[in-house]
């Protein structure tokens, strides 16, 4: 499951629960080379068992960082790419060695929603934009969408995310769902109903020929409503479905999740982010702890 980026809000500012030590969660810890500076909404994902990369925001000073950084933190000097964005969509193909990024909103403006799509070369560094062919689409722009990577095919699925109205500081949750076909450069919107409420914020992932998507948060009405719905979308007969998991985990958003692939059964990871979350209630304790969702079974116990 590929992360999306964070911070898609009405006001520009974060829900968080009382009492907890902002500062710490911007802190990273390396064993080796250079550090990389404090910031928030980190997004990652292993390439090859080793390397990982992550696209974030400066936590001090409020400037976006659009330079990936390796394990062993040492800077990666990139040829000219995407400006620089917070709140983007990230997904990478491990076996090509390419990281793909899509959309966002502008650092310095929280009005600057973005629709482009990037590759990023991991052993090149090297950055290319995605133009799609004349006559041609492409998601509108967003800013906290999921997404996630189909290996099988090459795609990128993006799903969901927010939007903000011209001239207003409404936001505009979506629930549209699209394939970026990476072969070709071409996006396709993949039209389905009934489907998953609009949403920004959710986690998603890629099992066989199933997209994966739980949580994230509705800004209908201005109000935040954490959602705690678990959707699959099957790409053969084109058809959402609603899961019904037992003992899941609560409603939550900007959380993290992955696919793993343990024996015997296929498990979709879910972890809150205390900093966000903490139980609902002002308790920086309920957040912390993680879940796995067999995907055989619907069952989400805690893991210990």
């Amino acid at each position: 499951m590929e992360g999306a980026g964070r911070g898609a809000r009405g006001n520009g500012r974060r829900r968080r629960a009382a009492g907890l030590r902002r500062a710490a969660s911007h802190q990273v810890a390396v064993a080796d080379g250079g550090t990389a500076t404090a910031r928030r909404g980190w997004l990652t994902s292993a390439v090859a068992a080793t390397m990982v990369l992550a696209m974030a925001v400066r936590g001090a000073a409020h400037a976006s960082a659009a330079e990936p950084w390796y394990l062993v933190w040492q800077r990666s000097r990139v040829s000219q790419g995407p400006l620089p964005r917070q709140a983007l969509t990230m997904v990478v193909d491990a076996e090509e060695h390419v990281m793909y990024v899509h959309g966002g909103y502008g650092a310095r403006s929280e009005s600057d929603f973005l629709d482009d799509t990037w590759k990023f070369d991991i052993p090149g560094l090297h950055w290319t934009q995605i133009v799609e062919p004349e006559g041609g689409s492409r998601p509108p722009a967003r800013a906290s969408a999921a997404a996630a990577w189909a290996a099988d095919d090459r795609t990128m699925l993006l799903f969901g995310g927010a939007d903000r109205r011209a001239n207003s500081n409404t936001l505009t949750d979506m629930n549209d769902l699209w394939a970026l076909d990476a072969d070709e450069g071409v996006w396709t919107q993949l039209v389905s109903s009934p489907r998953p409420e609009a949403r920004n914020e959710a986690v998603a992932g890629v099992r066989g020929r199933s997209f994966f998507i739980f949580g994230g948060v509705s800004t209908a009405g201005q109000t935040l409503t954490a959602l705690g719905d678990l959707w699959q979308f099957h790409r053969d007969r084109g058809e959402w479905k609603e899961l019904k998991t037992r003992d899941g985990p609560r409603a939550r958003f900007s959380h993290a999740g992955c696919m793993l692939r343990p024996i015997p059964r296929d498990y979709l990871p879910l972890a809150d982010d205390p900093d966000i979350l903490g139980d609902g209630d002002g308790d920086a304790n309920g957040g912390a702890r993680a879940r796995r969702l067999g995907i055989a079974t619907l069952e989400a116990p805690h893991v210990a």
